[in-house]
């Protein structure tokens, strides 16, 4: 994260520079100049990229966008999706897993039926299809007490990434919880709660259906 704003630091300096220095001499620069001095500064940025630093999401999404994949985000993929916060996965030595998505909660959709949770599980389908390539980004211990993968899911739509964690509590499929270790990303999701709830999408739809522990069926008269 400090190399990233160091070096939009380092662009704005070298700008300031460039366009003080013609104000100065008052010399020209035609566009095609421009164009190059501007490539030349980005294309430096671009090799500053490291693949061991934990970056933020606005920072993160844009390596992505431009297919720099860090070293704690793994290429894996789809192979089921099991309700709105779990799936299975196969890596590339054909390794399946659980992941079970990180700092959100969905209804339920398997034993137990809750409110919504057929609703979840297939925005997850739409969203995470079987054979589609993902990438898993680790934050804290990477397993839970059951064995699954812990993870932020990151999707590709419409030629950009998107983080799923984020999109399905965006939509009010979703509460923000089982927060432990795992906060890298805690205020992005957080906002998207707020909005959510400012909305009374889904699951704040019903006052009291979603709480800090879970979801009450028992408000939901079928």
């Amino acid at each position: 994260m400090r190399n990233l704003i160091e070096n939009r630091r380092n662009i704005i300096l070298l700008l300031s520079t460039l366009f003080i220095s013609l104000f100065i001499t008052g010399c020209s620069i035609d566009e095609k100049e421009l164009h190059n001095t501007l490539s030349n500064i980005l294309s430096t940025q671009d090799e500053s990229f490291d693949p061991n630093e934990e970056l933020l999401y606005d920072d993160l999404k844009d390596c992505l966008d431009k297919g720099k994949i860090p070293n704690y985000v793994e290429e894996v993929t789809v192979k089921r999706v099991v309700d709105g916060d779990t799936i299975k996965i196969e890596d590339d030595n054909g390794n399946e897993t659980s992941v079970r998505m990180l700092l959100i909660d969905t209804p339920e959709d398997t034993k137990k039926k809750q409110y919504l949770g057929d609703i979840a599980t297939n925005y997850a389908k739409d969203k995470l299809e079987v054979g589609s390539t993902i990438y898993i980004e680790t934050d804290g211990k990477e397993n839970d007490k059951y064995g699954r993968y812990l993870g932020y899911v990151w999707y590709k739509e419409d030629n950009r990434f998107k983080m799923y964690n984020r999109e399905v509590v965006s939509e009010g499929l979703a509460r923000v919880g089982y927060i432990y270790d795992a906060v890298r990303h805690l205020d992005v999701l957080k906002d998207a709660e707020y909005k959510a709830k400012k909305s009374q999408k889904n699951i704040w739809s019903i006052n009291g259906y979603a709480t800090d522990k879970g979801f009450n069926q028992n408000l939901i008269n079928f």
